[in-house]
Protein backbone atom coordinates (compact mmCIF):
# COMPACT_ATOMS: atom_id res chain seq x y z
CA UNK A 1 0.00 0.00 0.00
CA UNK A 2 1.30 3.47 -0.51
CA UNK A 3 1.69 6.05 1.76
CA UNK A 4 1.65 9.71 0.86
CA UNK A 5 4.69 11.86 2.10
CA UNK A 6 2.40 13.89 4.14
CA UNK A 7 1.03 10.94 6.36
CA UNK A 8 4.89 9.86 6.35
CA UNK A 9 5.66 12.71 8.10
CA UNK A 10 2.81 12.69 10.35
CA UNK A 11 3.82 9.18 11.21
CA UNK A 12 7.62 10.05 11.93
CA UNK A 13 6.21 13.27 14.10
CA UNK A 14 3.85 11.19 15.92
CA UNK A 15 5.33 7.80 16.47
CA UNK A 16 8.90 8.56 16.10
CA UNK A 17 11.10 7.85 13.87
CA UNK A 18 11.98 3.80 14.69
CA UNK A 19 8.49 3.06 15.44
CA UNK A 20 7.17 5.21 12.23
CA UNK A 21 9.08 2.87 10.27
CA UNK A 22 8.02 -0.11 11.37
CA UNK A 23 4.51 1.03 10.70
CA UNK A 24 5.07 2.08 7.06
CA UNK A 25 7.40 -1.20 6.41
CA UNK A 26 4.26 -3.35 6.91
CA UNK A 27 1.85 -1.10 5.57
CA UNK A 28 4.27 -1.22 1.98
CA UNK A 29 3.67 -4.79 2.26
CA UNK A 30 -0.42 -4.72 2.32
CA UNK A 31 -2.22 -5.28 -0.96
CA UNK A 32 -4.25 -2.10 -1.73
CA UNK A 33 -7.01 -3.93 -3.64
CA UNK A 34 -8.08 -4.74 0.27
CA UNK A 35 -9.09 -1.47 0.58
CA UNK A 36 -11.91 -1.76 -1.55
CA UNK A 37 -11.08 1.81 -3.25
CA UNK A 38 -10.88 3.31 0.18
CA UNK A 39 -9.01 6.66 0.13
CA UNK A 40 -5.23 5.07 1.55
CA UNK A 41 -4.43 8.02 3.64
CA UNK A 42 -7.45 7.42 5.96
CA UNK A 43 -6.72 3.81 6.03
CA UNK A 44 -2.62 4.76 7.17
CA UNK A 45 -3.84 7.60 9.49
CA UNK A 46 -6.05 5.09 11.21
CA UNK A 47 -3.18 2.83 11.26
CA UNK A 48 -1.18 6.06 13.21
CA UNK A 49 -3.69 6.21 15.53
CA UNK A 50 -3.87 2.68 16.62
CA UNK A 51 0.25 2.48 17.10
CA UNK A 52 0.31 5.71 19.16
CA UNK A 53 -2.12 4.15 21.20
CA UNK A 54 0.03 1.49 21.67
CA UNK A 55 -1.27 -1.24 19.64
CA UNK A 56 1.47 -3.49 18.18
CA UNK A 57 1.97 -3.02 14.59
CA UNK A 58 1.98 -6.32 13.99
CA UNK A 59 -1.89 -6.46 15.27
CA UNK A 60 -2.62 -3.65 13.11
CA UNK A 61 -1.58 -5.17 10.12
CA UNK A 62 -3.44 -8.18 10.98
CA UNK A 63 -6.46 -5.87 11.35
CA UNK A 64 -5.84 -4.24 8.10
CA UNK A 65 -5.80 -7.62 6.49
CA UNK A 66 -8.96 -8.35 7.74
CA UNK A 67 -11.62 -5.51 7.60
CA UNK A 68 -10.41 -2.11 6.29
CA UNK A 69 -13.91 -1.16 8.08
CA UNK A 70 -12.79 -2.51 11.62
CA UNK A 71 -9.28 -0.44 11.30
CA UNK A 72 -10.68 2.66 10.53
CA UNK A 73 -13.42 1.79 13.97
CA UNK A 74 -10.04 0.94 15.58
CA UNK A 75 -8.62 4.03 14.69
CA UNK A 76 -12.01 6.42 15.56
CA UNK A 77 -12.08 7.60 11.73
Amino acid sequence: MRVSPRIERHADRVLGSAKASELLAGAARLDEADFDGQDLDRIAAAMVVMAARGVPVDSIMALARTDWRDLLMAGGL
